[in-house]
Order: C-alpha cells, then structure tokens, then sequence
C-alpha cells in the first residue's frame, strides 16, 4: 500500500515549465503526484519506487489563436486519445488539464500551451499590481494621518508587526510584477516555449514571499480587530477605584477645599463618563485615557466639572512630536476661538463652545490632549481657562 506525502508547491501556478520540471524530479525521488493532488499551496503525492516521469499541462479552455472555448464533447475526445496515447489525466488545475506518462514522451502542443501562458502570465501580472496597489494605499492611509495615535492606542506591537509583513508583501508583488513583465516580453518576441526550467532557482524566494503575504493579511487582519475593540476592551475601571495618582491634575484637585462629587451628581444630574484606562505599550511608556463628569462642592459655590484626558509618557521624540502634530490638527480644524495659554513646550488651544477649553501640549516627551469645562452649578460663572492653565501646569 502506498503511502501518502504532502509538499509545498515551490513556484508560482503560471510557471508551468517550473511545475512540470518540479513534477519530474519528484518521481524521479519516488514520489508520483495522486489524482486531484495538485492545489492551490500543497500537492499530494504517493511514495514508491523511482522512475522517469513526464507531465504535462494541456490547455482546457482555449484553442490557439481562437477565443472558441472547447466544449466538453471536444474537451471528452481529447482526453479519450491521449489515453489511448499512455496519458493518465491527473485532473483540473487551474486553466489547465494536467497529465503524467511514464517514461520520456511528449505532446507536441507546446503552440496551444503557449497561447493559454499568454494570456496567463497577464493575468497574473494584474493580480500583482492590484496586490502593490493594495498596500501602497494601507500605507498611504496609515503614515497620511493619525497613524502614531492609532499606534499608541491599539497597541503598538500588532500594528508594527502588520506593517512589517505588509512593507515585504509589497515588495513581493512587486518582484513578480518584474518577472511577469520579463515572462511577457519573452512570449511577445516569441522565444521557444520550454518544458524544462530549474524550479529550485526561485524556489526559497516564493515560499518566503507567500508566507509573507499569508503573515500580512493576518497581521492586518488582528490589527483592525484590535482597532475595533479598543474602546470596548478590558482595563477600563471606575475613578474611584483607581488608586494610582496620575501625572496630572483631575477633578479634585481643582480646588483644594472643594468636596469630590461622585455619585450625587449637581442640580440632580448623574455622571454619565466617570473612567480611566491606563495602560503601557512599546512606543508609549504609560498611556492614560482619563474622562470624568463630576462636580466639586465647596461652602460658598458648587462646580460642575468635565474633564477628557489623553496622556502619552514616550522615550522616543518622534512619537510625542508626531502625537502632537495629529491631535493639533484636529483642534485646529474645529478651532471656533484661539486662545492664548503657556507652560509647555508646545501648546495649541481653543474654545470650541460653551466655554470649553480643547487643547493639546507638549512637555519633552510627553504629549497631552485634554478637554477641559468648569462652570458653576447655575452655568453663569465660567473656570475653565483658569482651569487649563492649571492643567497645563500640574502635568509631570
């Protein structure tokens, strides 16, 4: 009883020289293709005893210098002679039928072949470009805007390693693109169809780069549903139950006689925001997304306070500058008043209406962006560039 073996198909599906030289070295080695075991990735063998095989890929669907598709009457006559002839089928692959005969043998239909490989290698030379048009769009979309906040927020290590795998898969479609374009112009000037060709030449490069293709899709994949679930996703807990002191001011440290107002909220209206999230990650040391809707009561006034915090404790310059630019965008582009605030580095403001105070700044490696309202519990007294000025200030 034979036994079966599995092996990576080490070439591309459109070099089907290199698949029938592959094929051939295979029986030579006792290892003879099954019925059907050709695939897309894999071919499945049987183990015997070695012997000099030929195979060879038939069109299946055109006839030469014709766009007439074979019928199955003719597709049925066709495959009834060659078996007369000592030809096995091995099946469909792909445009092709695939057939295998014992010892050294031809068809002598190298003109039908080349035809089909024509028509083919364009094909596949599309494919690839759409696949480089693919990632230099994910690349463009990633380094265009916001990239190092989605860095930073979905964690750093699955984005870097996505983008990685997409860089070298990038560069694969386009190594193909390069060979498919030599491929063409050979059949263009009508150079000699060959069932010969040294499969093992190219053979490492394809595997790696169809493992790096297979790595980038994944790796993106995990990236977006890592995107997808950060908001939702675990480490999130209430204020009060957060014992760490953060690197800046909060709610209760608006004033320091004031009382901290949590769960009965001013003029009966209840907290809808109280969290924090604080993590860590390989570019961003410590990361704090801090949102409150509290209050401060004191003897003589009531506040009513929110406060949105963004965090970024980094050791590297290039991530809290560009973390910077990202959010000074979006400030800028909803800026309704430009107000005038110091105590940083750098610093972009802005009232965005009903007296709240947006803003973004830069302490060396640090990166904050805020939101800042304080108002009295009637709404007539307004705190809250004296609060951001104070915000500025604590952040260490």
């Amino acid at each position: 009883m034979m036994t079966e073996k599995k092996k990576l198909i080490p070439c591309p599906p459109y070099e089907i020289a290199s698949l029938e030289s592959w094929l051939k070295d295979m029986a030579a080695e006792g290892l003879f293709l099954k019925e059907n075991g050709l695939g897309s990735f894999i071919a499945v063998f049987e183990k015997g005893e070695p012997k000099t095989m030929t195979y060879r890929f038939e069109p299946s669907a055109y006839i030469l210098k014709t766009d007439e598709i074979l019928d199955e009457e003719n597709r049925k006559n066709k495959n009834e002679f060659l078996t007369e002839a000592g030809w096995k089928n091995l099946g469909i692959h792909r445009m092709y039928i695939l057939y295998a005969h014992e010892g050294n043998a031809e068809l002598h239909t190298e003109s039908e072949t080349e035809a089909l490989l024509r028509y083919d290698a364009a094909r596949a030379r599309t494919l690839a470009l759409l696949q480089t048009a693919v990632w230099i769009v994910y690349f463009a979309g990633l380094y265009s805007g916001r990239y190092m906040t989605l860095l930073v927020h979905i964690g750093s290590l699955i984005l870097i390693i996505a983008s990685v795998f997409a860089f070298f898969s990038m560069c694969s479609a386009l190594y193909e693109c390069i060979r498919l374009f030599y491929v063409s112009e050979q059949s263009e000037r009508r150079i000699p169809f060959k069932h010969e060709k040294d499969w093992k030449k190219h053979a490492f490069s394809y595997r790696a780069f169809r493992l790096i293709r297979i790595g980038a899709y994944v790796t993106a994949a995990l990236a977006v549903i890592a995107a997808l679930g950060d908001e939702g996703a675990a480490g999130r807990i209430h204020i009060e139950e957060y014992e760490e002191d953060p690197p800046f001011m909060t709610v209760k440290d608006l004033d320091p006689d004031g009382k901290y107002v949590i769960n009965e909220f001013l003029n009966e209206l209840n907290p809808i925001v109280n969290t924090v999230r604080h993590w860590s990650d390989p570019l961003s040391s410590d990361n704090y997304i801090w949102q409150e809707i509290s209050g401060l009561r004191t003897e003589t006034v009531d506040y009513a306070c929110a406060m949105n915090v963004s965090y970024y404790d980094t050791d590297y310059d290039f991530v809290a500058k560009r973390l910077y630019e990202e959010n000074r965008r979006d400030i800028l582009n909803n800026a309704k008043e430009m107000i005038e605030l110091s105590g940083a580095d750098e610093v972009t403001t802005a009232i965005n209406g009903n007296d709240y105070v947006d803003l973004v700044l830069r302490k060396g490696n640090k990166t904050v962006r805020a939101g800042i309202h304080v108002t009295d519990a009637e709404g007539e007294r307004n705190f809250s560039l004296e609060a951001a000025e104070k915000f500025i200030g604590s952040i260490r």
